[in-house]
């Protein structure tokens, strides 16, 4: 059995669906941690849910799991609300007056009791959701920001390339490309921590922009998320003009009254998410850039944070390999390849194919054999030509199927042991296909020099 915590935090797109199919092929049992739902919607036939102390069985994928909770919670709403129907009768009953009180029976009045009991139960098993509000500036311009025929370069290696990019009001942008391509820089390069090697940024006059980064060095672990958010202050003004106690404030993301003076070394990686959420969300922007926003969260709040995202008044540019978050969130991706940023209509699903068929060119562009130079004279025909030429597809077919094999060796090498039996193996295995590839190869060459002497 095969347990995975949280496998693809920090993965690229790509890597995660290699991920994927490398898990769909092995044929063994796993416990997976994950807020990414496409991940569990593909890979998993059955939910363990741990809530309020107890855990809770499914066997269905996340989506139908989704579909039995909804239900559950209509049901829960239902109950609650007979409940508190029946409890404003009781109360009516034993708010009568004196000439009613002899009538009273122990029985009622602990019925009463029971059914208080019983609302209170309903409760509990509501979803605590929490509080998020997003505060935009309320501009009315329409550009907020224009990149120019931007190129950039780190130390003499060429980042971007003439890249012409133009950001408007209320966009939802998703930004993605492998890592290491350059995502980080581009925000570098729009927030205006770098300057471009060549070209212009153009923000709007006094562009407020917010940026939530997915590494937490803004978080001191001595204090406590109260001193962290409140600053010192017991009430926080939101840029809406709400004004909201700090203590009110926290308990709205979910903060617990013995969390809010505790050390934020103590917080779960999810907590101190939270906490940063918190703080984040509590000014006022015309963009706000999420970089990994979903790192950690439970799927609760990630679903939460999107249905506020959706109908966000601000422009809104995300970094995720969540695939579900963006296609809930984004109208409109940008896609950094080969030092361009190239822009699509739609989410990560409406640019999916292309991105595959990147991939396999990619692939292809780096498993290409440098092309045969056929020779210029077409020598006689020989013995030997003539025998290889009747034997040859058939040699590779063989050859082939041996390869076969041991990748198939290969896939059921049980890596997660990671000990010196497993990788002895493999490396032997290695081994004997590298050199069953060479003779491929070789089998190859003769087999096109053939095929052109006797075509």
């Amino acid at each position: 059995m095969l347990l995975w915590d949280e496998p693809t935090n920090h993965l690229d797109i790509e890597s995660i669906e290699r991920f994927e199919d490398q898990v769909r092929k092995q044929n063994k049992t796993f416990m997976m941690i994950s807020h990414d739902r496409y991940l569990l919607n593909h890979l998993t036939n059955r939910m363990v849910h741990i809530e309020r102390g107890h855990i809770n069985s499914f066997d269905g994928t996340y989506i139908e799991y989704l579909d039995y909770q909804e239900e559950k919670q209509k049901e829960l709403a239902k109950n609650l609300d007979k409940a508190q129907n029946k409890q404003r009768r009781e109360l009516a009953w034993m708010r009568q007056g004196i000439k009613a009180r002899g009538t009273r029976s122990k029985k009622r009045v602990e019925g009463f009791n029971a059914l208080n009991s019983e609302i209170q139960r309903i409760h509990s098993l509501k979803k605590k959701q929490i509080e998020i509000e997003l505060n935009h500036s309320n501009r009315k311009s329409k550009k907020l920001l224009e990149l120019e025929n931007i190129s950039f370069s780190y130390d003499k290696k060429v980042i971007f390339k003439e890249i012409n990019l133009t950001l408007y009001k209320k966009q939802k942008i998703a930004l993605i490309g492998p890592n290491g391509v350059g995502k980080t820089t581009l925000i570098n390069l729009i927030t205006e921590k770098l300057k471009p090697s060549e070209g212009q940024v153009k923000p709007l006059d006094s562009l407020r922009i917010m940026h939530f980064e997915q590494h937490r060095d803004s978080l001191i672990d001595e204090m406590s998320p109260l001193e962290f958010v409140g600053e010192g202050a017991d009430f926080i003004i939101l840029p809406n003009g709400h004004k909201k106690h700090i203590i009110s404030y926290l308990e709205g993301f979910l903060f617990e009254s013995d969390q809010i003076n505790r050390p934020i070394s103590s917080l779960s990686g999810g907590e101190k998410n939270r906490l940063q959420l918190a703080k984040f969300l509590k000014n006022d922007a015309d963009f706000f850039i999420f970089d990994e926003p979903t790192n950690d969260l439970d799927l609760e709040t990630i679903e939460i944070l999107e249905t506020k995202l959706k109908s966000f008044d601000a422009a809104v540019l995300i970094i995720s390999h969540d695939r579900s978050f963006l296609d809930a969130i984004c109208e409109r991706t940008w896609f950094v390849n080969n030092h361009q940023v190239e822009t699509f209509l739609g989410g990560y699903t409406d640019v999916a194919d292309y991105l595959q068929a990147i991939n396999l060119k990619n692939k292809f562009n780096r498993s290409n054999p440098e092309e045969i130079v056929a020779p210029k004279e077409i020598k006689k025909i020989s013995n030997k030509d003539k025998m290889d030429w009747k034997s040859i597809e058939k040699d590779i077919q063989t050859l082939e199927k041996e390869k076969e094999k041991l990748d198939e060796q290969i896939s059921q090498i049980d890596f997660s042991s990671a000990d010196n039996k497993a990788r002895q193996k493999l490396e032997e295995i290695d081994s004997e296909k590298n050199t069953l590839e060479s003779k491929l190869e070789q089998l190859y060459e003769r087999w096109e020099y053939l095929s052109e002497l006797f075509s």
